[in-house]
């Protein structure tokens, strides 16, 4: 499917390393079939956020009891993520450190009853990059509620994933026509105000991998968040991480 979204895609924009916390929505193992797909793009994501000194910040969608449930109980009936139970727990492979902060949320919306404004309003933060599943539902819900609070809102169209390539297309055109700059790993990557040659921020991976990395799976995924779509391409990232690193001398 064409990338339909791209004629809304009238403005552009970098994030302010600064300013910018990077949300990642939701990647639990009650969503693993969704995003498992795109977790190469996530760990990107991720890296080059920490390399720039970007605040990393996971939602965890749980419930405790039916009290609870509200809505989503009438629209979802037993099909809930239950606290405690291994659907609730995040995908190991996100690799998210035990200082990142988790927000507990139990609707579509990481802001309500999460204090979530106020922590970012506390850290300084002026702008928002939203990745995770599901991409038309609370990956959506939570860019448009960020917006209307006052930040200013980027999403990625790689680092995003939902059930069909509809869903996911309609929400880049929503998110495009007016609530968010699209980025895509390619984008954070190329953005100058990312590049840390310093290495002192603890990441696993040389600076030279990420560049392969992202470079892979921006190949491989384009703009494609749909869960559905065949990885076969995976055959191109190793071969990409297995080329020649031109960069080893600037990078590592």
């Amino acid at each position: 499917m064409a990338s339909s979204y791209k004629k809304y895609e009238i403005q552009n924009r970098n994030p302010n390393p600064k300013t910018s916390v990077l949300l990642v929505i939701d990647m639990q193992n009650h969503f693993s079939a969704i995003a498992k797909p795109i977790i190469p793009s996530i760990a990107a994501t991720i890296d080059i956020c920490r390399r720039a000194s970007i605040p990393v910040i996971f939602t965890r969608h749980c419930h405790k009891s039916p009290a609870d449930h509200d809505m989503l109980g009438e629209w979802w009936g037993s099909d809930l993520i239950i606290d405690g139970t291994p659907d609730s727990e995040l995908i190991p492979e996100i690799g998210r450190r035990e200082e990142e902060l988790v927000v507990e949320k139990n609707t579509y919306i990481g802001f309500r009853g999460t204090q979530l404004e106020e922590r970012l309003k506390g850290m300084g933060v002026e702008e928002v990059i939203v990745t995770g599943v599901m991409t038309n539902l609370c990956c959506e819900t939570t860019a448009r509620e960020t917006f209307v609070r006052g930040f200013r809102v980027f999403f990625s169209t790689v680092a995003t994933a939902t059930s069909s390539e509809e869903f996911h297309q309609a929400t880049l055109m929503n998110m495009a026509y007016g609530f968010a700059y699209l980025v895509d790993c390619k984008t954070l990557r190329n953005a100058s105000s990312f590049v840390d040659r310093s290495f002192l921020h603890g990441s696993t991976r040389p600076y030279s991998e990420v560049l392969k990395l992202t470079l892979a799976t921006d190949a491989v995924m384009g703009t494609t968040g749909n869960a559905q779509t065949p990885r076969s391409g995976y055959v191109l990232l190793h071969h990409v991480m297995g080329e020649t690193d031109g960069d080893r001398g600037i990078w590592s």
